[in-house]
């Protein structure tokens, strides 16, 4: 695979990950590709209900029958036929897929995005979007699920914990993008 820089954005539901991506997308010309569009196109194709837990069934069973990086080796290949250089991902959820990107480039880099529990439920509820329609306890409930530590499937905290930069997102957009402007440049050092 070419040279190319990708910056990979994982966190949980909520914590700005697309925000991020639609910020690099807008002020600094990236493609932002998503782990979770793959599993919604794959959903769709099953005739199945757009639901949190079909994704991750799905995104489970691709893991468990193709390999712990099958997800990101798809989108590899889809960056690579489109020749793009300038690449973010998010929704990375296990550690091969992680893995699946560094093995491809040296320049990959994987950020952190962390937001309080109740701040991004806040936000879940004010998008309104119907896989959010959950109690506060279900959605706790969700993210422990999301936080295993080994298997095929999700493992959100140890990919958090694999993050070559974290930000904290529990202020305001300016201070968000600030963050991740220094976290470029820093990659540009």
């Amino acid at each position: 695979m070419k040279q190319r820089l990708i910056i990979g954005v994982v966190g949980l539901l909520r914590s700005g990950k697309d925000t991020i991506a639609d910020f690099l997308v807008e002020q600094e010309e990236f493609i932002h590709h998503s782990l979770s569009d793959l599993l919604r196109d794959e959903t769709a194709k099953r005739g199945l209900p757009q639901t949190r837990d079909n994704w991750q069934a799905i995104g489970n069973e691709i893991r468990e029958e193709y390999g712990i990086g099958e997800l990101s080796l798809r989108l590899l290949e889809k960056i690579e036929v489109n020749n793009e250089t300038k690449v973010v991902v998010s929704s990375l959820r296990n550690p091969g897929e992680i893995e699946a990107f560094r093995g491809a480039t040296n320049q990959f880099h994987l950020v952190a995005i962390e937001a309080p529990t109740e701040m991004r439920y806040k936000r879940a509820k004010d998008v309104g979007n119907l896989a959010d329609n959950v109690s506060f306890e279900e959605f706790q409930a969700q993210e422990a699920k999301e936080m295993a530590i080994s298997g095929s499937g999700q493992q959100l905290g140890v990919c958090m914990s694999m993050a070559d930069y974290k930000i904290v997102n529990d202020s305001s957009l300016n201070n968000l993008y600030k963050q991740m402007e220094n976290i470029l440049l820093n990659i540009e050092k």
